[in-house]
């Protein structure tokens, strides 16, 4: 839970990253959080892009 917290933190809101979680820049920040960011981002795109295509065949 504190992952996606940090994540939706990171993701920020005004069409650029937000925070990162550890002190420095991206590459200062742990290889398995970038990673973890990495797979809940590919995640939330395959679901918007999923709900997108039930929207579409339910207006059909």
């Amino acid at each position: 839970m504190i992952l996606l917290q940090l994540y939706q933190a990171y993701r920020g809101g005004a069409g650029g990253p937000g925070h990162l979680p550890f002190a420095g820049g991206l590459a200062d920040q742990p290889a398995c959080v970038i990673e973890a960011f990495g797979i809940m981002s590919a995640a939330e795109v395959a679901l918007k892009e999923k709900r997108n295509g039930q929207d579409q065949s339910q207006h059909a």
